[in-house]
């Protein structure tokens, strides 16, 4: 498994997202599409947040012009997605439960200048 993060623009997205879609029928002719990995849409993620007093909004949130997604790849990505992948630190505002540790051996390998080093007890 390889868990990735990525960002594209709405029109990139819709057009590789078909490359991990399928589509199956029901007995009944009613199609359906599904992902082939497992995704989380994400979509445009907050920037600055919306100051917000006495329930009124002063300034709106300012959002991301790039729209999110997270994926967890069965096997290794496919290589048209490689240039829309980020690597944000520490894991982003999203990750699939305990599997933490695998995006942080991805984001470790892509800067190993960043792992931390554990001190070691003397005995």
């Amino acid at each position: 498994m390889v868990f990735a993060k990525y960002e594209f623009t709405q029109a990139q997205w819709d057009k590789i997202k078909t490359k991990i879609q399928a589509t199956s029928t029901d007995l009944e002719g009613n199609e359906t599409t599904y992902f082939t990995e497992n995704v989380v849409e994400l979509g445009q993620l907050v920037l600055t947040p919306a100051v917000i007093e006495d329930m009124q909004v002063i300034e709106e949130a300012i959002l991301s012009d790039k729209y999110s997604v997270d994926i967890l790849w069965k096997e290794e990505p496919l290589t048209d997605f490689n240039k829309y992948e980020i690597y944000p630190d520490p894991c982003g505002v999203h990750t699939f439960a305990g599997l933490e540790g695998l995006y942080a051996e991805r984001y470790y390998t892509k800067y190993p200048e960043k792992r931390p080093i554990l001190d070691e007890k003397i005995s």
